[in-house]
């Protein structure tokens, strides 16, 4: 399996990550590669309903729904379509305490 991170640029985000991913599906079908792209959390919902295709979330914050302004819930990111999170990335590096605290929460 190959996680395809499409990080924050402009030229994978929205509609351009979709005709981008459209690609890595057809590669993936015609080689029998699976490539799950790490998407951001904007884009879940769209990569899903559109391509249906595995979608996984660069980041999620071990929080329980509630009020918890500006941080990524595991019920939100499943709601989305995300079945798969990238966890203590080099680019979003977490404490030992948080990457348990993610991990528990993700399962």
């Amino acid at each position: 399996m190959i996680i395809l991170s499409l990080k924050t640029y402009k030229e994978s985000t929205g509609e351009v990550a979709i005709k981008l991913l459209s690609c890595v599906k057809k590669i993936s079908e015609e080689t029998g590669v699976k490539i799950v792209p790490a998407v951001q959390p904007t884009d879940i919902y769209r990569v899903k309903k559109e391509l249906g295709i595995e979608v996984w979330a660069q980041h999620m914050d071990p929080i329980e729904p509630g009020k918890n302004m500006g941080w990524l819930s595991p019920y939100a990111l499943k709601e989305a379509g995300a079945t798969g999170v990238v966890i203590n990335h080099s680019e979003h590096k977490m404490s030992d305490d948080m990457v348990k605290k993610t991990l528990d929460k993700a399962k």
